[in-house]
């Protein structure tokens, strides 16, 4: 036989005839029909009466670490809609949402702490509006006021513009000392920019002391911000600079011990922009002197194979100067001098050919 709850301390908790009647009959029903409402704060209520000797207690503890784990679940669906509709600006949406929720699943932690959350967000979100109206209201003084004093000056018994013109500097004065604890507070955020638009306007619509030393000071943070995000700037491009003069240090390296000296000195030329010339003496007088022994070597070699009468063998060892040293005048000379001998050469093979029997 099924043990029975102390049904008046649950009809007292869980509330109305009906959830009474349900208890009285089978537990897991009763908790099957909060869980479908997703009424999950009422389902573990449940739990609280149910003794330790109850012949079912095992079963129930699963299933009341069962519904945890779906309240928890429905804890953070609510959390993503909510989010989903703030997001949307659907704040009035995202606070019933959080109502109805919390009505369902009183004093979660994690949905709790989504709601407080949403709360900031929706205050921090009105703070920033009522700021916003009150800028333009103060841009807005700042444009017709000029306007007004004008109008005064021009007709100086129209009564009406008088007033209007007190009127407007009373309230120019109400929102430039509006303004100033909000600028003051925008510094305090280090939200600088924000901070020396509402610190100057303030000073505009109502000049005194404390508004100018409060303008003051945020100009001297700006241009302290201003030389410090310089100075991180130039620690970065130094960096930078370091891991490419790196880069290029090992490529100058492995095309020098490959011999290939025109690539070597592209290489160098880049790194003499990053760091300077002091600093690649080394190794741009060990550069020359490698290509001014290859230079040697290749006009040598040009020379023996354009007097064994091999002149296109030797016109590429002297290209191969030019590409080395494009100043050197003797390889072009010996160059030019090379292909007039082709090209006479290329002739007399041509008459030979046409005077042939």
């Amino acid at each position: 036989m099924k043990r029975r709850f102390p049904f008046v301390l649950l009809l007292a908790s869980l509330g109305g005839c009906t959830t009474f009647s349900a208890l009285q009959g089978d537990i897991d029903a009763t908790l099957d029909g909060y869980v479908q409402q997703q009424e999950y704060g009422k389902a573990l209520q449940v739990f609280e009466f149910v003794p330790s000797d109850h012949p079912r207690h095992q079963h129930l503890l699963g299933r009341k670490a069962h519904i945890e784990m779906l309240a928890h679940r429905y804890a953070l669906q609510v959390e993503k809609e909510a989010g989903a509709l703030e997001s949307g600006d659907n704040w009035a949406g995202a606070l019933e949402l959080y109502r109805a929720a919390r009505a369902r699943l009183s004093g979660h932690p994690h949905l709790e702490k989504a709601y407080q959350t949403f709360l900031q967000h929706r205050e921090a979100r009105l703070a920033w509006l009522e700021q916003e109206l009150l800028v333009l209201r103060g841009e807005a003084l700042l444009r017709s006021l000029p306007l007004v004093e004008e109008l005064v000056r021009t007709d100086a018994e129209a009564w009406a513009g008088r007033r209007r013109l007190e009127r407007d500097r009373r309230d120019a004065q109400e929102v430039g000392q509006r303004l100033a604890p909000l600028a003051q507070r925008a510094l305090e955020e280090r939200r600088l920019k924000e901070a020396a638009h509402l610190a100057d306007l303030a000073v505009r619509l109502a000049p005194g002391d404390e508004t100018e030393t409060l303008q003051r000071t945020i100009a001297n943070l700006e241009r302290k911000e201003e030389a410090r995000v310089r100075a991180s700037r130039a620690k970065v491009q130094a960096r930078q600079r370091e891991t490419e003069s790196q880069s290029l240090r090992a490529a100058f390296s492995k095309a020098y011990s490959a011999g290939d000296y025109i690539e070597a000195r592209r290489v160098l030329n880049r790194l003499r922009e990053l760091v300077g010339e002091d600093k690649l003496r080394d190794d741009t007088a060990r550069l020359r002197e490698a290509t001014a022994t290859r230079i040697e070597a290749l006009m040598s070699e040009g020379a023996s194979l354009y007097s064994r009468g091999e002149f296109q063998e030797a016109i590429a060892r002297w290209t191969e100067v030019t590409h080395l040293d494009p100043d050197h005048t003797q390889a072009r000379d010996h160059i030019e001098r090379a292909q007039r001998v082709v090209e006479t050469l290329s002739r007399l093979r041509g008459s030979k050919a046409g005077t042939a029997p």
